[in-house]
């Protein structure tokens, strides 16, 4: 996996939709569903299936991506456990708030 052109040396060309595209979306889903484990599965599903199948076909079309060893059935697996885990770490880092006094707002 790989970016064939750069802006920079240093940096690939997506990492705007690295670093914000992917991340607001699943805020995005977070927000709407994060009291609910079964909707906020199946959005992330959406949303990954979206990311992976739509936009980096997109992108290699583009020739903004390539995928050398990469599959993209690898990138729904990535996105679906990320937005996992993060909603794991959330969900226990507010059990923690709320068994310590700490109250939201």
């Amino acid at each position: 996996m790989g970016y064939p052109d750069k802006l920079l040396h240093i940096t690939p060309p997506l990492l705007p939709a690295d670093l914000v595209l992917v991340p607001v979306f699943s805020m995005i889903i977070y927000q709407l569903f994060s009291g609910m484990w079964v909707p906020f599965v199946l959005a992330n599903l959406a949303l990954g299936l979206f990311m992976a199948y739509v936009c980096e076909p997109l992108f290699i079309l583009l020739n903004f991506y390539e995928l050398n060893s990469w599959r993209l059935t690898y990138s729904l697996i990535y996105y679906l456990l990320t937005s996992s885990g993060v909603w794991w770490f959330v969900t226990k880092l507010k059990r923690v708030q709320e068994k310590a006094g700490f109250r939201e707002g």
